[in-house]
């Protein structure tokens, strides 16, 4: 099965995405890679899993599915002063209370095994990970509330 991970650089970011059931990408700051990101954004349906990475604290957390297309515009209010862009609304299976550290997924979770900047770099925005359906067990079972 199809995953997404998304990376975000603070917690405060994913408290935001969790309260407002949102989750936005930064702009890609090479303007070459804008059309790649929306083209890639089509990748993201309605029923899409996905899992949330922390960049600053280093975690894995707030597994979700996605509730509806990748909208094609700004996202100016949500996530103020910060923009970002390309919204879709989605379904919070977890919250920031339980987190696994990147050192400790990468042994436990089998998509991680290629190494973490194959799931959670700038050019993997977007990207479909292929998951078996028990390896999306596990990350529920970790990070579900």
């Amino acid at each position: 099965m199809d995953m997404f991970c998304f990376a975000s650089r603070s917690e405060r970011n994913i408290k935001i995405e969790i309260d407002n059931k949102l989750w936005a990408v930064a702009q890609p700051p090479d303007p070459s890679e804008v059309e790649r990101h929306i083209t890639k954004s089509w990748n993201l349906q309605p029923g899409s899993r996905g899992l949330l990475y922390c960049s600053e604290t280093k975690v894995f957390t707030t597994p979700f599915i996605c509730l509806s297309d990748v909208e094609h515009r700004d996202e100016e209010f949500v996530w103020r002063p910060e923009k970002f862009w390309l919204p879709f609304t989605i379904q919070p299976l977890g919250n920031l209370s339980k987190q696994v550290p990147a050192e400790i997924a990468k042994d436990v979770w089998p998509f991680l095994k290629g190494g973490l900047s194959r799931v959670v770099s700038p050019v993997t925005v977007f990207a479909r990970i292929q998951v078996a359906p028990a390896e999306w067990d596990l990350i529920l079972r970790d990070l579900s509330v």
